[in-house]
Formats: C-alpha cells, structure tokens, sequence
C-alpha cells in the first residue's frame, strides 16, 4: 500500500509535473504566440529605428570627413605641402559616400531631399576646395587667405555646418518619436507580464546594443580624433612659421616650436606668458570685433601686420603677424601666425641705402655738371661759338634728361615704399592746366604739335597741386611725343555723373593695340611705336601717375582706337579729404600771420589788411609774447619788427626755440615807420622757396641791393672741391665776393675774414662744424646768417645745433647749386640792410 501511495504520489506528482509542464509549454506558447504577434507589431517599430540609427551614424561620418577636409584644407594653406592633397581627396570621397548611403537609407523620406541639398552645397564646397587648392599654388598663402575670407565662403561653410546640425537633430527627434509609439502599442500588452518582460529584455538589449554600438563609435571617435590631433599637432609643430594661441586675458595657451625658438624660449615656457610681453604694441583692443552668432565661426582682423617682438633676453625685433579671432559660444580664442621679419627689413634697409647712395653718386656729379654747362651758357667763361653753344646745349638738355630719370627712380620707390608725402590745398582745374601748359608748351612747339584746352568744369579741388601738374605733364608730354607734326591735343576737363573732376587728355596720335595695353601703367614699360622717331622716357610715367591719383582716392584710365588716338584720364573728387602721409595729419585751415610790432603805425593798417585778405591774425607786440603765441598756436607766417621793446625782431628765431628755423616757416621782417616819407620801410622776405635759381636772376638780385653787391662777402666751406669751385664761380657771377677757408681753425677763419655769409657743407666733419658754431654763438659772430648744406638732412637736436642767426638748412636730394646762390642772396640782403655797418671788400680768389 505504501508503495503503492508513493506510485500513486510519484504518479500525481508526474502528471501534476506533467500538467504543469503543459500549462508551461501551453502558457509558453501562448506567451509565445502573445509575444509572436507583438513582435510582429513591433518588428516595423525596429526596422525603422534601426534604420534611423544607421542614418545618424552615416551622418556623424559624414560630418568628420568634412571635419577632416577643413583640417586638411588649414594644414595645405600653411604650409603648402602637396602631400595633403591624397587626404583631401579621400575625405571628399568619403563625404560622397555617406551622403549617398544616407540617400538609400531615408528612402522617401522628407530628410532625403535635405541629404541632397547637402549633398549639392559639399559639391559645390569641393568645387571651392579646388580652388583653394590652386590659388595656394600660384598665388601662395595671402591670396588663399584673401579667399578664406570671402562672405561667399564662409556663408557656404556656415550653410553646410547648419544643414548637418539640423539634419542630425530631426533624425534623432523622428527615431524618438518611434520609440515612443513603440511604447504606445506596448500599453496594449501590459496583460502580459511575459509579453512585458519580453518586451522590457527586448528592451534592454536594445538598449545594450545601442550602448555598445555607443561606446565602440565613441572610442572609434576618440580614435580619429587622437589621430587627427596628432596630425595637426605634427604640422604646427613642423611649421616655419610660429603659431600662437592666446585667451581673452591675452595670456598664451598654446605655442609651437617655431615660436618659442623665435622668442628665444625654452619649450613651455611661454605657457601662461601675456601675449604683450612678447608682442609689444599688441593690443586686445584692435582685435575686439562682435561676437559671432555661429559655433566656430573664425574672423580674420589682421593679415600681415607689422608689430614688435621682444625675445626672452629684452631684444627686440620686428615680425609680421596674421591674427584672427574664434568665437566658441561664450569662450573667445585668439589665434596668431608670426613671422619674423628680421631678414626682409635689412634687405628693405640695404635696397634704401643703395637707391639713396646710387642717387648722391649719381646728383652730385650730374649737379656740377649741369651748373658747369649753365656756366658756360651764360658766358662765365667767355663767348662760345655757335657749334660750341649747340653742343652745350644738347649736353645740358641731355643732363636735365638723367636728372629726370633718377628723380623718376626715386619718385617711384618713394610711391612702393608708402613714403610719397601729400601736401593738399585748395585749387582748380584752370589752375592745374595752365601751370602744365606754362611748363609744357617748348615741348609742343619743337614737336609741331598744338595744344588746346577745355575747362567746362572749374569746382575747387582739394589736392597736391605739384603732384597732380606732374600727372598732368605726364600724360600731356606722352601724347605729345606720339602725335605727328601738325596734330592736335586737347584737354578736357568736365564734370561726371558723381560729381568728379574728369580731366581726359586727347591725341590724334596712332592709338595703342591690344596686346600692347597691359602694359600701361606697369613700371619700365615702354609702348612700341609704329614710327622711327626716338621717343624716350624712363617707362615710368604712367606707373607714378597711376600712383598719384591713387593715393588722391581717384582713378586714372584710357580709352584708344588704333588709327584714330588716345584719351588718357583720371578723376579726382572735390573737397574729398587724401590719404595721409606716414606720422603727418593733412588739414586745410586759413592762413595764420603772426604780427609781431608795437609801433601802432605799423600794426593798424596790416592789421586791416591782413583781416580784409582773411588771413586769422596772431597779435604779438614784444618777442616774449610771440614766444608764448608760438608754444599754444603756431603760425604760417612771421611778420616781424625789427625794433621791439625787449629786443631786435630777428632774434625771434631764437626765442622760438628753433621751432620757426625746423619748420621752415616765412619769416617776413619789417623795416619799421620811416619818419622822414611816412611810409612803412619796404620788408624782406627771408622765404624757403625752392624755385630754381639762374646766373642771370642772381646778378639781377646782386643789382637790386645796391650797395650789397660791392660789400658782401660769402665764405664757402665745402669739402667736395669741384662742387666748391663751380659755388664760387656761380655766386661770384652774382655779384658776391666769395672767400676760401684758410689753412687754420674755422673760427680764426670768420674772425679774420668777417664774411657777411658762411656756407657749410657738413661733409666736413659734424662735430668739428657743431665745435666751431657752438663757439661763434658765444661771441660777436652769434648774428651771422649760415647755410647749412647736408646730402641726408638733420635730426632736429642737430638743426638747433647747426644755428647762428638767420639759418637755412638745406637738402642735397632736394636742392640744387641754384637754389644755394638764391639762398645766399636772400640772406644777405635780409642782414646787410639792417644796418650801416661797411666792410672792405675782399678780393675774390676767383
């Protein structure tokens, strides 16, 4: 019985077992069936969120591939290297690859239209890549960055970043908004824990899977990403130039090698460093623009700006910097490029120094030679015959040529070099013409061409008249050498629809050709021309007109029919403000004419007259008043009296500190009322014109002053014989006696001599000459009127060294033997008749 209750327990307990496992197998498949049918619901749900993962992953590829392109495209601009190219073409190739695999992926989606928007704006993008490509070819780095500049590029780059960011963001709200319909259907199931626990593992594994998909991308990621910052760093490290980057705190946070080996700094060490302690006049300031909207969008604010480095040591040296700026949402990073320029400003240097020492060797024989043949000319060494004085003349017009030709070199390197200083004022059309026709009319009359004149436009004209009459002469002389004999050329002057002063010059001449036309305006560029006739010129006419007008803010072109002639014209706008020159402010302001006399017999009536011209007038009746006028308003015009309560009115030079002398300002002396004719006495004009001055003028001069032409002595110190030999000969032709240093100190010299004048070449020694004068402004010589001649000019503190009474300082670069002889004369007029003071003559060794 036992055993048979235990069978009979062995047997419920199977067939419970048994039910039991029916009811589990019968439950499981229910279950299975419930979670069959749910995963058939759920399958699509699947399927499209599958597909929509692989799509942000295609997307994510496809966005470091562009990533991957932009680094490439950055490392090809700095260095130039062609072994970035394979790798750019492979990110391109890749970028195409994933945008068509997104294509098959979204199907007929609304996010496929937007692939393929993308996918044309990467074209295009690659289209621009390519041309990056070959500008950094054949232009180089500056014209690539010109181009990375562009709104068109940086609106492209800022458009396909755009479109990748929102394209990623609606494939991931799509994917979430599947998950949650999922979920919705899932609520009809709660019944079933299984289909629950099914659903909630199934869940889970997804959730696995994408993890893990999540984590094997993220270290793939981390790898590329590793991969490409060592990429970068190898080619910022291996880069020639140094590379810098520096926080809002202007405190460094990343240096290349480059860099630290240009500042004289060991690596890392510049880490942390303030960015002006390297960089000297750099300034935050200058590189504060607006905040951009865009993630990552960089702006460029300076592209080869010349600043000062200051090495590790103190010392200093000058480097070139392009500087840009990236806005990382709240966080501002700078960026420099920094070459040092060491090499290039010496080789600018020595290029100066040989275009200034070419141009002394040059003037300063061309000089004697062009004053020994005006000599000659004029008689001083007796009659020539009539093939003689041809000769000479040919030989002077020929030297005259070579003057032109070397002032056109300087000229020209003045204009590359941004030095060609501006001096504006107010003028006309008319006015401008009739000078140019005044200095041009020998040339069209020995050419057989006529000149005629339009001016139907006469606006005033805010402009550097000397320049624009130089343009002008240009221009005239060209069309005059390419017209025949007979033919006309005509200046017009009219008004444009802007309301600009055109000036177009007119020849009948042969016109220029096509293949000829690149060639104007292009320095030493000569036009073929169709007849024998020589035409000369340097070739640099044109090039240092276009300049001119350029820096006058104008334009200057040419319209040309071959057979028919030319028009050659610029435009220049009235009353528009000029460029600048370097370290200068260029104002227009009214006359100002300090009167400096206390004799009311004097000042009312010049004081009328002055104010009726419209001059602002500076009233000043003893020298320590004009002093304190002189230090608050300077003015344009000195007129002075010669007797005043606290002293001589020619000691005003000295009481304004050598400012008058420096500035070369007009200094007009009045001779004070004469009792005896109740008139003002006549004044003298010691000016700093520099009109060149003839033989003929001088000895003009010498006669005028009367009794100054048989007492005034003029001693030369000169240290070049053969310029000295032909001022004494020039200046004695004028009617001067001139004197010789003589074999003894130069101020026993004066002593002895007493010359009414000293003209000193500093050529002799600089500091024996500041010796000897420092000594004669102690004693009764203080007063005596001084040239100071110099090839290179004096710095200021030199200037006011080199003065005794009336002083003038002149230039060899910008003064001739002429302009010595006008200076000497006026000079000495403007002491001698001062006084009544007689001297003996002196024999001229002459």
């Amino acid at each position: 019985m036992e055993k048979s209750a235990n069978a009979n327990q062995i047997g419920s307990s199977a067939n419970l077992t048994i039910k039991a496992a029916f009811a589990v197998l019968a439950t499981a498949l229910v279950l299975l069936y419930i979670g069959g049918v749910a995963s058939q619901q759920l399958q699509p749900g699947s399927n499209s969120i599958s597909q929509s993962q692989e799509a942000l992953y295609e997307m994510e590829e496809t966005m470091t591939a562009y990533s991957d392109l932009r680094c490439a495209e950055i490392a090809f601009i700095t260095n130039g290297e062609d072994r970035e190219l394979p790798y750019m073409r492979d990110c391109a190739t890749r970028i195409n690859q994933h945008l068509d695999k997104l294509i098959q992926l979204l199907g007929d989606r609304a996010n496929k239209y937007e692939v393929q928007s993308i996918k044309r704006n990467l074209n295009d993008r690659l289209i621009v890549n390519e041309q990056i490509i070959e500008t950094r070819k054949k232009k180089g780095y500056s014209a690539t960055a010109e181009l990375l500049d562009t709104d068109e590029f940086r609106k492209l780059s800022v458009l396909i970043e755009g479109q990748l960011v929102d394209l990623r963001t609606r494939e991931k709200q799509m994917q979430l908004a599947t998950s949650e319909t999922i979920s919705n259907n899932n609520l009809q199931t709660l019944g079933a824990i299984w289909i629950m626990m099914t659903a909630a593992f199934l869940i889970l594994l997804s959730m696995l899977f994408i993890l893990n998909r999540y984590v094997v991308d993220s270290r793939e990621a981390e790898r590329k990403l590793a991969e490409r910052e060592a990429r970068m760093r190898a080619i910022v490290d291996t880069a020639p130039d140094g590379i810098v980057t520096f926080s809002d705190s202007g405190e460094i946070e990343s240096a290349n090698d480059a860099l630290q080996h240009m500042f004289g700094y060991s690596a890392g060490d510049l880490l942390g460093v303030q960015i002006a302690t390297v960089m000297e006049n750099l300034t935050l300031e200058k590189l504060d623009e607006p905040k951009k909207s865009q993630f990552g969008e960089k702006h460029v604010v300076g592209i080869g700006e010349e600043i000062q480095g200051r090495r590790k040591d103190g010392s200093t040296f000058p480097v070139e910097a392009a500087l840009s700026v990236l806005n990382l949402g709240d966080r501002r990073i700078y960026t420099g490029i920094v070459r040092d320029i060491t090499a290039r400003k010496e080789a600018e240097k020595r290029v100066s120094e040989f275009y200034s020492t070419v141009s002394h060797e040059l003037r300063t024989p061309l000089t004697s030679i062009r004053t020994a043949l005006g000599l000659m000319t004029s008689g001083a060494v007796g009659e020539l015959s009539q093939k003689g004085g041809h000769l000479v003349r040919i030989a002077g017009g020929e030297c005259d040529r070579l003057i032109r030709l070397i002032n056109d070199i300087l000229d020209f390197r003045k204009i590359e070099a941004g030095k060609l200083m501006l001096k504006p004022q107010l003028t006309n059309p008319q006015s401008l013409v009739d000078t140019t026709f005044q200095a041009i009319r020998g040339l069209a009359d020995d050419a057989g061409v006529s000149l005629t004149k339009s001016i139907e436009f006469n606006e005033a004209l805010l402009c550097d008249p000397d320049r624009i009459v130089q343009v002008l002469n240009n221009l005239i002389s060209n069309a005059i050498k390419f017209s025949e004999k007979g033919k006309e050329v005509k200046i017009l002057v009219t008004e444009t629809k802007e309301g600009r002063a055109r000036f177009a010059i007119i020849d009948q001449g042969p016109g220029i050709r096509d293949d000829q036309m690149n060639k104007l305006f292009a320095k030493f560029q000569q036009l073929d021309s169709s007849d024998t006739r020589k035409k000369g010129g340097t070739g640099l006419g044109l090039a240092i007109s276009k300049a001119i007008v350029m820096q006058h803010g104008g334009n200057i072109g040419v319209e040309t029919e071959v057979g028919k002639g030319s028009n050659f014209w610029f435009e220049l706008s009235p009353g528009e403000s000029l460029p600048s020159a370097p370290d200068e402010t260029l104002t227009l302001h009214r006359l100002r004419v300090m009167l400096v006399a206390d004799d009311e017999k004097v000042t009312e009536p010049l004081k009328e007259l002055l104010q009726k011209s419209g001059y602002d007038l500076l009233r000043a009746a003893t020298l320590a008043q004009a002093e304190r006028i002189i230090e608050k308003t300077f003015p344009d015009v000195v007129l002075v009296d010669v007797e005043l309560a606290d002293g001589s009115g020619l000691e005003i030079i000295k009481h304004a500190g050598g400012a008058l002398v420096t500035s070369e300002v007009p200094i007009i002396v009045l001779g004070g009322w004469n009792e005896e004719t109740g008139r003002i006495a006549n004044p003298v004009l010691l000016d700093i014109q520099k009109n060149p001055f003839d033989c003929v003028r001088l000895r003009k001069v010498g006669r005028q002053a009367g009794v100054l032409a048989a007492e005034s002595r003029v001693l030369v110190i000169e240290g070049d014989s053969a310029k000295s030999n032909l001022l004494k000969t020039t200046i004695s032709r004028g009617g001067f006696y001139v004197v010789d240093e003589v074999d003894q100190s130069l101020s026993a010299t004066v002593r002895e001599l007493e010359p009414d004048m000293i003209v000193l070449d500093l050529s002799v020694s600089n500091e024996r000459c500041f010796e000897v004068l420092a000594g004669l402004r102690q004693g009764e010589e203080h007063s005596l009127p001084l040239i100071v001649y110099t090839e290179k000019g004096l710095a200021n503190a030199d200037i006011n060294k080199m003065t005794l009474g009336l002083t003038r300082h002149l230039t060899g670069a910008g003064i001739s033997t002429d302009e010595f002889c006008e200076s000497v004369s006026r000079l000495v007029q403007g002491i001698v008749m001062t006084t009544t003071e007689s001297r003996q003559p002196v024999e001229s060794p002459n």
